[in-house]
């Protein structure tokens, strides 16, 4: 049986697979949170459109409905999942920040917007949208905060 490799991994009955997934481990992240994590997406589909925050969402914004989610959890408020509501809108600031277009330059203004003129419609069709960046850092990397 072949040893593992930096670029391959053997298992016990002999079967190999492609080292390149090594250091992500999708198989640790609880199945809980993360369903409430999906009805907090289907919510947001059933109600904007799917994927309506590809469009373009302020970061006051973004950051203004996380802040308040995390309050209403702190007093015990559990009229709606605050804490799933507030994960989506930092999973929404990480996808932005994947796509390169981190946009915390200060909470005062600052716009997400696509690099691409493309957006997702309500029906999930893509559309054109404006793309002008505005407030964004120009030499941010998340893969290079790991």
């Amino acid at each position: 049986m072949p040893n593992n490799t930096p670029d391959r991994l053997t298992f016990e009955g002999g079967a190999q697979r492609e080292a390149a997934l090594a250091d992500l481990r999708y198989d640790l992240i609880p199945a809980g949170p993360l369903r409430r994590l999906a009805r907090r997406y289907d919510h947001g589909a059933q109600k904007y459109g799917a994927q309506n925050y590809v469009s373009g969402l302020p970061y006051y914004n973004m950051f203004n409905h996380i802040m308040e989610h995390l309050q209403k959890y702190n007093t015990c408020d559990y009229s709606e999942d605050h804490l799933a509501a507030a994960a989506w809108g930092l999973f929404t600031l990480m996808f932005f920040e994947e796509e390169g277009n981190i946009l915390c330059t200060s909470i005062a203004g600052s716009v997400w917007t696509p690099r691409t003129p493309t957006g997702v419609g309500t029906d999930g069709a893509l559309k054109e949208v404006s793309s002008v960046p505005l407030g964004l850092h120009t030499n941010f990397s998340p893969k290079t905060r790991r």
